[in-house]
């Protein structure tokens, strides 16, 4: 197994895309305070461009932890598939629905 026993069970490791997240989470949250003084100024210019700021930077943070979410529903969904294969089939599909 080239990946090790570890990612052969959980899959390849989310901390370095989430770690990337969590700095564009910050990187986001302080374009806040920014846009707050702004509002509160009454300053439209500056409040649409942290505004647009913010818009940016969270769609950066989400376009890094995408591919960890999908990654996850997959690895999840092949675990299942080969417990199932492993166990067998409960009776009508599910724990505890045995139609007999």
């Amino acid at each position: 197994m080239t990946g090790g026993y570890l990612s052969g069970i959980f899959g390849s490791s989310p901390v370095r895309p989430l770690q990337k997240h969590m700095e564009q989470v910050v990187a986001c949250v302080g374009e806040l305070i920014p846009y707050v003084d702004a509002v509160l100024a009454g300053d439209l210019a500056k409040r649409d461009g942290h505004h647009r700021k913010i818009i940016d930077l969270e769609h950066k943070s989400i376009e890094h932890v995408r591919p960890v979410e999908q990654s996850r529903k997959k690895s999840i969904g092949e675990r299942k598939r080969a417990v199932g294969e492993e166990y067998g089939r409960f009776p009508g599909g599910r724990a505890g629905n045995d139609s007999s």
